[in-house]
């Protein structure tokens, strides 16, 4: 029997038809992005609105983003938070996660979306990914000082690193005025 694993540019529209939700990854990571995103913003309808950073400098954000990894959130007309999509490394295998934002950049939610290592898949804990919920702006040292897990340091290590250059990145973006990016 075929492995079945869907790896492709998926377009999912909402039932509204207003969310758009373009990356590569499989139709189980979408569910599980959309699942977490309803949770943490308390929302059933959102519409999800790709950032273009082509005309950004990329040498004037502490991370590399990818070019379908940015997303604003909405329910409705309203703007709710961001959504980022990334990879980090562990010991010998990069690993995916979703930082979720609210609007004043505040993180609400780190979530490991897929580990593929053998070992240290402690660092899916959601007590350890707690530590990074309600940091912002120049929190970025705080981020590199959670104590890395025992079992999953390289992991956990990794993670610290991508999303303190996420945080210092966003509010390079956004941090002053959100409009320069409309």
């Amino acid at each position: 029997m075929k492995k079945r694993i869907l790896i492709l540019v998926i377009v999912f529209f909402y039932t509204t038809g207003q969310g758009l939700l373009a990356v590569k990854l499989s139709e189980k990571t979408i569910r599980q992005i959309e699942k977490t995103a309803r949770e943490c913003f308390k929302q059933e309808q959102l519409r999800f609105e790709l950032i273009p950073l082509e005309a950004h400098e990329p040498e004037s954000l502490a991370w590399d983003f990818d070019k379908n990894s940015l997303y604003r959130v909405f329910s409705d007309s309203l703007l709710l938070g961001y959504l980022i999509i990334d990879q980090a490394m562990g010991r010998y295998d990069p690993f995916d996660f979703l930082v979720i934002y609210q609007h004043d950049l505040k993180i609400l939610k780190v979530e490991i979306l897929k580990y593929r290592s053998a070992h240290g898949g402690e660092i899916a804990s959601n007590k350890w990914l707690q530590n990074f919920e309600g940091g912002s702006g120049n929190d970025q040292q705080s981020f590199l000082e959670i104590d890395a897990l025992s079992g999953a340091s390289f992991s956990s290590n990794g993670l610290k690193e991508a999303v303190a250059r996420i945080d210092k990145s966003m509010w390079s973006l956004f941090g002053r005025n959100e409009s320069e990016l409309r």
